[in-house]
């Protein structure tokens, strides 16, 4: 599933929601297709850089992207 995929169905969940459960979920699917395209986007312009752990991709990408000294790397 592409990170567009994700954030479109959490668009499209949170238009139809009507319980909290529901509304947790659709923004749950917006936030994995926010986190997988930065994921691509400071990959394809890092290649080199060692890949992210299993169990802490998202605190690590966060950290990366603040010390990367890239000012538009806030602009996600």
């Amino acid at each position: 599933m592409s990170p567009l995929d994700f954030y479109r169905l959490g668009a499209r969940m949170v238009e139809t929601a009507t319980t909290e459960a529901e509304c947790r979920n659709a923004v749950g699917r917006i936030y994995y297709g926010l986190h997988h395209e930065a994921c691509c986007r400071y990959f394809r312009e890092n290649p080199d850089t060692a890949p992210l752990g299993r169990g802490s991709r998202h605190l690590r990408l966060i950290e990366r992207f603040s010390v990367s000294g890239d000012r538009t790397s806030d602009k996600i």
